[in-house]
């Protein structure tokens, strides 16, 4: 048959009914608000500056969910969509029919911080099981980041301080509201998150796909100076290829040669441990003056050679595999 349309008169002086879930998807139903952040013009005001509405932001939601399941399944990731209301989760990934990782995806379109609005509860989120996917609409073709939880708590927490430091007094006053942003880049220092720290994250979808989900427990520490020492006499090499020999090491330095200094130079010891401990942290960690400082490539050679890492290039980034 043809099904048809049937519109009811509206009595004059009644008004019409609003739909009910009946009639609309669970997700449609889903209004998030519009919140006040500190220094923004009042919800009225943002309506007729044309910010978003309740309606938009549901529909830019589920663009951006509906996208990170369309990447997923092009890169044969089983996933599906949770029911509306599912806490901290929108997507469920599976991989050989074992419980996986639970991702909650976060889009934007247009803002001047090319940032994600997000909540203070999210700097206390460290789920290892959990991943936050940043899809930014904005860009032609989209972007992503696939961000571990522990890295968007820490991230949202140090942005948030250093925001409040940077604005003395009115923003100590002014910091106790619920919302945060997490931007790739900051107009002021943020401590471990120099501008462009999200790169190593782009893409970085087959960090999903892995049908084993204790993989994404947190790393063990892994201590310098046991390493370094495992590595006393041996060549490893940078992720440019450029070799380093480990000569000596004690408690505070390690003595490296190379083709300029085959006699060795000193290191820091404690250089090496803050890029292992990035790297355990965070599950990966950038090879750049920017994100470890001094001496990036040997104590990237050092990451490398940790059992089961994987190297890649542009950007240079070891990650645990």
């Amino acid at each position: 048959g043809v099904l048809t349309s049937v519109t009811r008169p509206v009595e004059r002086g009644s008004r019409p009914s609003r739909p009910t879930s009946a009639h609309m998807g669970s997700r449609d139903l889903v209004r998030p608000r519009i919140h006040n952040v500190t220094g923004d013009p009042p919800a009225a005001k943002q309506l007729e500056m044309g910010a978003m509405t309740d309606h938009d932001s549901t529909m830019i939601g589920s663009a951006g969910e509906h996208y990170v399941l369309y990447e997923l399944h092009r890169r044969n990731i089983h996933a599906a969509q949770t029911p509306a209301g599912t806490k901290d989760t929108d997507i469920l990934v599976v991989s050989d029919g074992k419980f996986g990782v639970r991702l909650q995806v976060k889009t934007r379109t247009t803002g001047p911080d090319g940032g994600w609005q997000l909540h203070e509860r999210h700097s206390r989120i460290a789920d290892p099981l959990l991943f936050y996917v940043l899809v930014n609409l904005e860009l032609n073709p989209p972007t992503t980041y696939v961000v571990p939880a522990r890295v968007v708590a820490k991230a949202v927490d140090a942005s948030h301080r250093a925001w409040i430091a940077a604005g003395g007094q009115h923003r100590r006053k002014a910091g106790n509201h619920s919302v945060r942003r997490l931007r790739p880049a900051h107009p002021h220092d943020v401590p471990g998150f120099p501008d462009g720290w999200m790169e190593p994250y782009r893409d970085a979808w087959d960090s999903l796909n892995v049908g084993d989900a204790t993989r994404y427990r947190a790393a063990p520490a892994l201590d310098a100076v046991e390493v370094l020492n495992a590595l006393v006499g041996q060549v490893i090499h940078t992720v440019d290829g450029s070799p380093n020999t480990v000569l000596a090491c004690d408690s505070e330095t390690v003595l490296v040669g190379t083709g300029k200094s085959p006699n060795g130079q000193p290191v820091k010891v404690e250089w090496v441990q803050h890029t292992l401990d990035l790297l355990t942290r965070d599950g990966l960690v950038e090879i750049s003056t920017t994100q470890i400082g001094f001496r990036s490539a040997f104590c990237g050679a050092v990451a490398a050679s940790v059992p089961g890492t994987i190297v890649s290039l542009r950007p240079a980034v070891v990650r645990l595999g």
